[in-house]
């Protein structure tokens, strides 16, 4: 098997400088065009108008000062903690709130 033409001249050092450079145009491509383009859509739009609206800083790694981040994790914990379980029908759920004591879900 035979290299491209002036593929096979390049040395390594130019060959790695080629991957980092198409690398470093991917990521900015997907930062700048891709993410941009995904935010704008219907099903992601309203939750990007509520981030914004809301003030919450977005560029942040640790979302632990936010108050809506306490929230959803405070549902997430009782969604986890309180969910059905059980056999798949409605009429049969059973919702534990501790290990020891399980009853049925009120209806």
């Amino acid at each position: 098997m035979t290299a491209a033409p002036g593929v096979a001249s390049l040395t390594p050092r130019w060959r790695a400088w080629t991957r980092f450079l198409v690398g470093l145009a991917l990521l900015l491509g997907f930062a700048f065009g891709l993410l941009p383009w995904l935010a704008r859509l219907p099903a992601v739009r309203p939750l990007t108008e509520y981030v914004e609206e809301s003030g919450i800083e977005a560029t942040g790694l640790f979302y632990t000062e936010v108050e809506e981040s306490r929230e959803a994790e405070m549902n997430m914990r009782h969604s986890l903690e309180y969910a059905p379980v059980g056999t798949d029908s409605p009429d049969e759920r059973i919702s534990y709130r501790d290990s020891a004591v399980r009853e049925p879900v009120p209806r």
